[in-house]
């Protein structure tokens, strides 16, 4: 979390400054930070005022993300109605087994803003396998599909089921701490920073992994700050609210303007 997590999103302002370049915009430091900044001051206040939708839209925005990040080099449009939905389906299949693998360890911390009728431990304890199950059948009957009308090689398709069932099993048996650690920490951001790399170059070939860390430190410093601030607002005025709950709205106030921003970048790369 700490090396990559946090860091991965801590430049994209590089990725907005390169779409203004596209458009023979010149860069500025005011066109990327007052939507994105724009877009975490409203979150947070629907954080504060409708939390149960707030908490549902930031599954359906890590679903997408998730899903982006690891299929966007598919031959399809990034506009494609089909891409879309594998995109969610295949997040959504990630996302269940790091909460629901262990229940037990994942609803204490949603009792904040999930209505009583949806904890029911032993209800999600029964559906997970089919759901798990149903979720990994429907993305490989995509990419079945996906393969025979020439839109996924034949290597990609066998690379991508090869790593589901890594990570299947991997955060299927991890605890839940570990597992969301080791996707989003190792897998995911290692990922998006990759993908990030590769557009840099591409408007300057000598760009290296150095570059990208000096252009990350100021903004991973920046959202480290501001996690701590959480922590003491929570010390000081809310420990009424699980320091979790904090936790979440922290990340996802960093993640809907850091989707919106690569969606760029996912366009622009194959």
């Amino acid at each position: 979390m700490l090396l990559t997590g946090i860091p991965h999103g801590a430049t994209d302002h590089l990725v907005h400054w390169h779409k203004q370049k596209a458009k023979g915009e010149k860069p500025s430091w005011t066109s990327f930070l007052i939507p994105y900044l724009l877009q975490m001051l409203l979150y947070a206040l629907a954080w504060i005022f409708l939390p149960l939708l707030s908490f549902v839209l930031f599954l359906g925005i890590s679903f997408y993300h998730f899903g982006q990040s690891q299929l966007y080099y598919l031959d399809l449009p990034e506009e494609s109605f089909l891409k879309k939905i594998l995109y969610l389906i295949w997040g959504a299949w990630v996302l269940s087994i790091i909460l629901l693998s262990d229940i037990t360890q994942t609803f204490p911390y949603l009792t904040e803003i999930l209505p009583a009728s949806w904890i029911n431990i032993s209800f999600w304890d029964q559906a997970y396998g089919p759901l798990i199950g149903g979720l990994a059948a429907l993305i490989c009957v995509i990419y079945l599909f996906l393969w025979m009308n020439g839109k996924m090689k034949a290597a990609d398709l066998l690379r991508e089921i090869g790593v589901g069932v890594l990570l299947g099993i991997s955060l299927h048996v991890c605890s839940l701490w570990i597992s969301f650690g080791l996707y989003f920490g190792l897998w995911h951001a290692t990922k998006a920073i990759r993908a990030e790399l590769s557009l840099m170059k591409d408007e300057d070939p000598s760009w290296k992994l150095k570059d990208w860390m000096k252009q990350a430190l100021p903004f991973s410093l920046i959202s480290f700050v501001g996690l701590f601030l959480l922590v003491f607002l929570w010390q000081q005025w809310g420990q009424n609210w699980h320091p979790i709950f904090l936790f979440f709205v922290g990340i996802s106030m960093l993640t809907l303007p850091h989707m919106t921003t690569l969606e760029h970048m996912y366009k622009n790369l194959k």
